[in-house]
């Protein structure tokens, strides 16, 4: 009988630790996939800006 609750004990306690490492890993992944929309988000506006200066014929910066 004790060695079943050492061992039911010993699967509770792994199986937290498992939720804990991928829950942290699944708020990593969100965070620098939010982080890669910002970038791109931010790129996109860049090349809708040059395109509107092209457009309307003033002198463009083309660093973004």
């Amino acid at each position: 009988m004790m060695i079943m609750l050492i061992a039911l004990s010993l699967g509770v306690s792994i199986l937290v630790v498992a939720k804990v490492v991928l829950s942290s890993l699944l708020s990593l992944v969100l965070y620098k996939v939010n982080q890669l929309y910002c970038f791109c988000r931010g790129k996109r506006n860049g090349y809708q800006r040059l395109a509107t200066q092209n457009k309307l014929g003033r002198r463009v910066d083309y660093t973004l």
